[in-house]
């Protein structure tokens, strides 16, 4: 059945949350991993490819190494465009223009562009913002895209464009109702980004063997760690890098904090080297990109009341333990976890994953219908923690039982989600500014 028209729908220019609330409704399911429908919607587009295009996938670290790539390109006076998802606050920094959410005006123009030629497919939520997002490179004067793939790779709508060179952070179980539960098969998955004759730069020390074998079939140049690319951390907060033929010593490492933020930043400075028509920055301006990273809910932490608060978007397994690590690595004197999870998660793995560093638990009751309810979320933890465990009601509320809970020495920490960290975010810095 074809979808009622923007005119019809009442639908104006500038109202994005009426455009969102419509598109929710217009394909039967979130996610259809079919690049059928999108692909005959975006070739009624007229594209208009920028002269280098960038895309990142993986399991984790995809947001932190888009914000990498845009901040030292910016650095270096290049002009820059990006799409990532999900949002932390507004759906406007899912597309971004030399580091700068676009308007409402902007992403509604190009959604009624999109549905002028859509002609009745069934385009889902993030089919639509994707297809939106390469309408606005498609007019923007940049030189540079990076577009964030969102669920796995072949069949993911990032993927209906041909990249000059891409990186794939790492490979983990997430998404396992969609792309598998062997890491093997995930990995195929993923590789699914790769063009023949461009650069596929895999960020991670393990290297799934599916990645070596459809890099070979489909001709693409794989740089691999310990193969094509090493790096080593410092003293003093220091790094260094050695690619093919540079190298780079004594770097500042990411202003996003964590020891995997610099596995990312090696991947970013390697796809530069590896990328023709793209070279590695001096010392001095890579310093600069580094120092100016900004991302939120990413190993973020913030000062509020003489306490610390880091929030962290970790929901799955991996992003746990890069959590973990990086809390070990802290100094406090009792950890406050604030949480909620999506009930399709791994979720024992998660809170396992985290017994160690929590000393109490505080659950969000998240008005979000994926969330698991808080009571089964409660029962769970007392499985594998023996520590305090309550049920904070809202975000808010969670918040406000936190900080009544911690001193000055504690470390509060927020994380299972997307909808876990953003409306935690905004309480604090509502605050804070």
């Amino acid at each position: 059945m074809i979808k009622p028209s923007p005119g019809k729908s009442g639908l104006q220019r500038g109202n994005l949350e009426a455009w969102l609330t419509w598109q929710e409704a217009v394909s039967p399911i979130g996610i259809d991993l079919n690049l059928g429908r999108v692909k005959k919607v975006f070739y009624r587009l007229s594209f208009i490819k920028p002269k280098h295009l960038i895309t990142v996938a993986g399991t984790n670290g995809k947001g932190s190494t888009v914000a990498m790539i845009e901040s030292l390109m910016l650095a270096q006076g290049l002009l820059v465009a990006s799409y990532t998802s999900p949002h932390m606050h507004r759906y406007n920094e899912r597309i971004k223009i030399n580091g700068d959410p676009v308007s409402d005006v902007c992403i509604t123009d190009a959604f009624e562009e999109i549905e002028k030629v859509r002609d009745g497919e069934e385009l889902t939520f993030f089919e639509f913002g994707t297809l939106a997002a390469l309408v606005i490179i498609s007019k923007a004067k940049i030189d540079l895209a990076i577009l964030e793939v969102g669920l796995g790779g072949r069949l993911d709508a990032v993927n209906i464009i041909d990249s000059d060179g891409c990186i794939i952070t790492n490979i983990s179980k997430d998404h396992s109702e969609w792309l598998g539960e062997e890491i093997e098969m995930i990995a195929k998955e993923k590789a699914g980004v790769m063009r023949k004759g461009k650069p596929i730069v895999f960020g991670s020390t393990f290297l799934p063997l599916s990645i070596s074998k459809e890099a070979k079939r489909r001709q693409a140049i794989l740089v691999a760690q310990k193969n094509h690319y090493e790096f080593n951390e410092l003293d003093n907060d220091l790094w260094s890098w050695h690619g093919i033929k540079e190298k780079r010593d004594k770097l500042s490492k990411p202003t996003l904090r964590g020891p995997h933020q610099v596995e990312n930043a090696a991947a970013v400075l390697t796809l530069m080297e590896a990328l023709p028509g793209l070279s590695v920055p001096s010392k001095e301006v890579i310093n600069i990109g580094m120092k100016s990273i900004k991302l939120s809910g990413r190993t973020d932490f913030r000062d509020h009341l003489g306490k610390t608060w880091l929030f962290d978007v970790a929901h799955n397994i991996d992003s746990a333990i890069k959590l973990n690590k990086t809390i070990e690595g802290f100094n406090y004197n009792k950890c406050i976890a604030v949480i909620s999870i999506l009930a399709d998660k791994d979720i024992e793995g998660i809170i396992k994953t985290l017994t160690n560093i929590v000393d109490q638990w505080i659950i969000i009751d998240l008005d979000v219908n994926r969330a698991l309810k808080s009571n089964k979320l409660k029962q769970l933890i007392s499985k594998y923690s023996q520590k305090s465990i309550t049920i904070g009601k809202s975000p808010e509320r969670s918040m406000q039982e936190a900080d009544i809970a911690s001193k000055s020495e504690d470390l509060i920490l927020i994380t299972g989600s997307f909808y876990t960290v953003s409306p935690c975010l905004r309480w604090i810095e509502e605050r804070v500014t």
